[in-house]
Parts: structure tokens; C-alpha cells; sequence
């Protein structure tokens, strides 16, 4: 009898114990996750009008300088689990009134607040978001927002190139679009797609990021570059090219667009954030220079139709 009532009690005192490893887990299942900030000009959500809405997309979780894919992108699981994890992430992470710290150019410029969870495509994980006050977000404009609090802001140092850098500049990439094999009498239909002076590694200088665009006889190309100061010019410190033959639809094309910038791991360096448009779809990378070198450490996210 002693043997049976010990055995029960045994069973009751871990029945009590549930609850509390549940909302355990719950907690510990809220990791910080890093978020592209952006406003759509045209919003057209049901019937209503389009409008300008602020987006937040989530790009990835975030810990210890490693990155995954939020749920609906996560390719790890099957749909039904992928859909309840869809629905557990829009339930902790944009809930109505919640506040991420925002940050342009690596400064942090106040925080936003979470309106609801909205479609911005067919398959999207989005939610409308209020901007703080005196920040703005314009046309092809983004900030990043996150939950994490092991990220370094700085003092932001960005501005647009003046008439003359642009035209050197661009008369630099020329030279890089031809050492991708790009012909000679091709070089002139580079065109620059969006440019800006931004201090990246933290010791006050400027550094170009920009992408470029060149449409040849049989092929449409596309160039992201870091590019940083020397004697004669520009050093190449980061590119990335891609191309399509496919001239009327770039079915096969990748598009990169820079979205923004941060010290994720405290390193004294920013991390830089490019959202890679594509026929159907879209998805992001973050790129780091460790050891002097510019490596790719997380493509993932987004979504499509």
C-alpha cells in the first residue's frame, strides 16, 4: 500500500510540474530575431484602397553569431508543423503594440510598435508597424529592427555621393564588370542602381555600397560591391555578381538591394544586410568580414508566390 500511495504522489507531483516546463519553453522558445523595416507605398490590403503602409519582415533568428530561418521559410519541417510554427511566431512576435529598438545605418533612431500581422504576397510573414517620431521611411528606403540585445549600435556616418564621386565611381565598376567578362563595347550600358557613402568598419572613413546594373546583347547583369578608399582609387573588398540570359523575364536572376546595416556580434564591425529579389520571390543574406575576408553566413527568410 505504502508502495502504490508513493507511486501516486510521485505521478501528482509531476503532473504539477508540467504547466511550469511548458510556459519554460514557451519563453525560451522567443529567441531574438533580426527584422527588415520597410514602407510600401501602394498597401492594398482586401478591399480598401492602396495606401502607405510600414512593413517589418522578419530576415532571421538570431543567437551567437548564427542565423536561421524564421518558420515559414524553415525547410527542415513538414507544412502542418511549419503552419503551427507560422502561427506561434505571429503570436509572440507581433503581437498588437509590441516595440522593437530600430536602427538606420547602424544608429539606433528610437523604437517601433507592432500594428497586426498582414500578407504582402502570396506566402509572406509580415505585420503592419508604426515608425517612431521624426523617422521616415521613403521610397526603396529600409531599417532594420531587432529583439536582440547583444547588437553594438554606433554613431550612423551615411551620405549620398556627390555628382563627381558617382561618376568615378561608376567608371571603377566598369572595370570590374569586365573583369567578370563583360565586353569592352558593352561597359558604357552600366547604369548605377543605388549608392551610398557609409562607414562600415567603424574607423570613420566611407566606404561605397552600391549596386549596378548593365543590360548586354545576350545578357542582363547585376553587381553588388563594397567598395573601400586607396591611393589610386577604390579597393574591392566585396562583389557580388550575378547574370541571366533570359532577357525579357530575368527568370533566373538575382537581384540584390541593400537594406541596411549593423554590428550583430559586437565585433567593431557591421554586418551587411542585402534583400535578393528573384522572378517570384525574394529572400535575404548577411555578410561579415572576419579575418579580413567578406563571407556569406545566412541566405533564408522572406517569401513569394
Amino acid at each position: 500500500m505504502s508502495l502504490f500511495r508513493n507511486s501516486v504522489l510521485l505521478l501528482l507531483s509531476a503532473l504539477t510540474l508540467i504547466p511550469a516546463f511548458a510556459s519554460s519553453e514557451k519563453a525560451l522558445n522567443k529567441r531574438p530575431v533580426l527584422f527588415v523595416v520597410y514602407t510600401d507605398q501602394k498597401f492594398s490590403e482586401e478591399s480598401a484602397p492602396p495606401r502607405p503602409m510600414t512593413i517589418i519582415d522578419p530576415i532571421a533568428f538570431v543567437a551567437s553569431g548564427k542565423f536561421e530561418p524564421p518558420p515559414l521559410e524553415d525547410s527542415t519541417i513538414d507544412q502542418k508543423l511549419r503552419d503551427q510554427r507560422v502561427a506561434e511566431f505571429e503570436k509572440l512576435y507581433f503581437a498588437a503594440g509590441s516595440q522593437y529598438p530600430l536602427f538606420s545605418s547602424g544608429e539606433k533612431r528610437g523604437s517601433l510598435r507592432i500594428g497586426k500581422p498582414v500578407g504582402v504576397s502570396c506566402e509572406s510573414q509580415s505585420a503592419s508597424a508604426s515608425l517612431p517620431a521624426g523617422f521616415s521611411l521613403g521610397e526603396s528606403q529600409f531599417a532594420l529592427a531587432t529583439s536582440s540585445t547583444s547588437v553594438h549600435p554606433h554613431a550612423g556616418h551615411q551620405r549620398q555621393p556627390s555628382a563627381e564621386e558617382s561618376k568615378e565611381i561608376l567608371e571603377f565598376v566598369r572595370g570590374i564588370f569586365h573583369a567578370e567578362g563583360v565586353a569592352m563595347s558593352e561597359l558604357k550600358a552600366a547604369k548605377t542602381e543605388g549608392i551610398v557613402l557609409t562607414d562600415l568598419y567603424g574607423d570613420g572613413k566611407l566606404d561605397v555600397v552600391a549596386v549596378f546594373s548593365l543590360r548586354g546583347r545576350k545578357r542582363d547583369h547585376r553587381l553588388f560591391t563594397v567598395l573601400s578608399s586607396a591611393d589610386d582609387g577604390y579597393r574591392v573588398d566585396l562583389k557580388l555578381h550575378t547574370s541571366s540570359d533570359d532577357l525579357e523575364d530575368l527568370k533566373d536572376l538575382s537581384v540584390p538591394e541593400f537594406i541596411g546595416q549593423l554590428d550583430l556580434d559586437g565585433d567593431g564591425v557591421d554586418e551587411v544586410i542585402l534583400r535578393n529579389s528573384y522572378y517570384e520571390s525574394w529572400d535575404y543574406s548577411i555578410y561579415s568580414k572576419k579575418l579580413g575576408v567578406w563571407k556569406k553566413l545566412y541566405q533564408g527568410g522572406g517569401g513569394g508566390c
